[in-house]
């Protein structure tokens, strides 16, 4: 690896750690940050989302390397299959549907608008994803995913458009989708492996 490609992988990592960390601790500040550099889907998923999803992918993978009676490694890679596979549909379908019903609430149907909404919008989940993967009895650190539903609220809450309600239900509506999106996801594909 040459030492340009290492420093723009380390620079990667960097950025994304740092917009994860303040989407989490201050995410009106970081939004207002978001839209105005107005990120297309490819930069969103380059930059933030993929990353993240292998994050995610290598600890589910490392997870049943280590911390299973036998070292299967077949196991090991459907299960990190079947992650990337729930994560990266769950993106997609999610942002899908969102950008059908943004137009329906008076918001802007953009599609780098909706993708951001929802790439950025899931970052919490997949960081809980991704220290429960490594630590599998943090399982209850699932229940700090609600605050995701703040997360969105803020970015929603940008749009002066919408009335008090529109957003409490856009708000419900995205949270519920990124959530359990990828869950259905993630069981329907694992009932296809082992029928």
């Amino acid at each position: 690896m040459s030492d340009d490609n290492k420093e723009t992988f380390l620079s990667l990592y960097r950025n994304l750690a740092l917009r994860v960390k303040n989407i989490v601790l201050s995410p009106r500040e970081e939004w207002t940050s978001v839209h105005a550099q107005k990120k297309s889907i490819n930069e969103v998923l380059t930059e933030f989302s993929l990353p993240l999803i292998a994050l995610v992918t290598l600890a589910t993978f490392l997870n049943y390397i280590f911390n299973h009676q036998g070292v299967n490694f077949e196991l090991a890679l459907k299960q990190a299959a079947v992650i990337f596979s729930a994560l990266f549909g769950g993106l997609y379908l999610s942002y899908l549907l969102v950008k059908m019903i943004l137009p329906r609430f008076g918001l802007s149907g953009d599609t780098n608008y909706a993708f951001r909404l929802v790439g950025y919008g899931s970052g919490l989940w997949y960081i809980i994803t991704l220290i429960t993967s490594i630590i599998p009895e943090l399982v209850l650190l699932h229940l700090a995913s609600f605050y995701s539903f703040y997360i969105i609220w803020e970015t929603v809450g940008h749009e002066k458009a919408t009335s008090q309600e529109q957003k409490m239900t856009i708000t419900a509506l995205i949270g519920i989708m990124i959530h359990l999106i990828p869950y259905f996801v993630k069981h329907f594909l694992l009932k296809l492996i082992y029928f």
